[in-house]
C-alpha cells in the first residue's frame, strides 16, 4: 500500500511540473528564409548576329527558281555564369509574310521596296556543334512545353518547336543542365527568280531577314 502511494505522488509531481513548465515558456517559431534566384545570362554570337551577304549580283538569279547563296556560320552562346540551369529556345520569323516558299523551316528574305506583296525568297538555318560546358552534345528539338524531343546531331531551326540541348541522339532526349550553352547557326539562304518573287529587282534592294530567337532558362 505504501508502494503504491508513493508512485502515486511521483506521478502527481510530474503532471504539476508539467503543467507549470507549459505556462511559463513561450512558444517558438520555425521559420524557413532564403531568396530563390534567378542565373543571370549573356547571349553573344560572331558579328552580333549579322548575315551579311554583301552585294548579290543580280544578273546571276535566275529566271525560274533560285539563286542559291554561299552558307554563312555562326556560333551564339549563351553564358550563365556559375549558375547551373536548363536552357532552350524559340524563335519567331519577323518577315514570315515574305517567305517565298512556307514551311516551319523556312525564313523570310523581305520584300521588293514599293512591292509589299513581293517575296525576295527565303533562309534556312541549320542548328549543329551543340556543347553544354565546353563539351559536345546534340541539339534537342520537341513540342513546345514538352518535357523531351528528339536530339541529332544538326536540325533545322523550326518555328513550331522548341530548341535545346541533349546528349541523347534519339526520340524521348531530355534535356541538358549546364552553365554556358553554345551552338553553330549556319544560314542558307536563296533569292527568287522574278517568277517567283513577284516583283522586278531594283537597284540597291536589300535582302532583309530578321528573326528573334527567345531563350528560357529553368531551375
Amino acid at each position: 500500500m505504501r508502494t503504491h502511494m508513493i508512485r502515486s505522488s511521483l506521478v502527481l509531481a510530474l503532471l504539476s511540473a508539467c503543467g507549470i513548465a507549459s505556462a511559463a515558456i513561450a512558444p517558438k517559431e520555425l521559420q524557413v528564409t532564403g531568396t530563390v534566384k534567378t542565373p543571370t545570362c549573356m547571349v553573344s554570337s560572331d558579328k552580333d548576329g549579322v548575315y551579311d551577304y554583301g552585294k548579290v549580283n543580280a544578273s546571276l538569279i535566275p529566271t525560274s527558281g533560285y539563286l542559291t547563296l554561299s552558307t554563312i556560320d555562326q556560333v551564339w552562346t549563351v553564358d550563365c555564369g556559375s549558375g547551373k540551369t536548363f536552357m532552350s529556345f524559340q524563335v519567331v520569323d519577323n518577315r514570315e509574310a515574305s517567305s517565298s516558299s512556307v514551311s516551319s523551316q523556312n525564313f523570310g528574305l523581305g520584300a521588293v521596296a514599293g512591292f509589299p506583296t513581293s517575296k525576295l525568297g527565303y533562309f534556312t538555318v541549320t542548328l549543329n556543334g551543340a556543347k553544354v560546358d565546353q563539351a559536345n552534345v546534340n541539339v534537342l528539338r520537341g513540342t513546345k512545353g514538352a518535357a523531351s524531343g528528339t536530339g541529332a546531331s544538326s536540325s533545322f531551326l523550326d518555328k513550331t518547336l522548341s530548341h535545346s540541348w541533349t546528349t541523347s541522339g534519339t526520340t524521348g532526349a531530355l534535356p541538358l543542365s549546364g552553365s554556358v550553352f553554345s551552338m553553330g547557326l549556319r544560314v542558307s539562304a536563296f533569292v527568287a527568280s522574278e517568277t517567283v518573287r513577284g516583283a522586278p529587282i531594283t537597284e540597291g534592294t536589300p535582302l532583309d531577314g530578321n528573326l528573334t530567337l527567345n531563350y528560357a532558362f529553368g531551375l
